[in-house]
């Protein structure tokens, strides 16, 4: 017991000395810190949205599909559908809402 009060008491004098001696930047808030997580997240989804919708890295882009099953009038359909779906959510840069 006495060996962990130790450590803690030399953890905090160390800390108490640095904060004195060198300029240690204040510590953001847990919800300051989720908000900028958040934001980043956001930034980077985008980002990656934006990349992925210049560069078609998806294989839909780069395969045609020569079967009868694709050659069906109501499979072209749906994938038509989806197609726009997924325009457009990727010009929105933003996934649907989940309900």
């Amino acid at each position: 017991m006495f060996g962990r009060l130790f450590f803690l008491l030399v953890g905090v004098y160390s800390g108490v000395l640095a904060n004195q001696k060198y300029r240690i930047p204040e510590v953001p808030t847990p919800t300051e810190a989720w908000e900028r997580a958040k934001a980043r997240f956001e930034e980077r989804r985008r980002s990656r949205a934006d990349d992925d919708r210049k560069h078609h890295h998806h294989p839909w882009f780069r395969k045609e599909f020569n079967s009868d099953f694709h050659n069906d009038p109501e499979v072209k359909d749906i994938f038509e559908k989806m197609k726009a779906l997924q325009n457009k959510y990727w010009t929105q840069g933003r996934l649907p809402e989940e309900k």
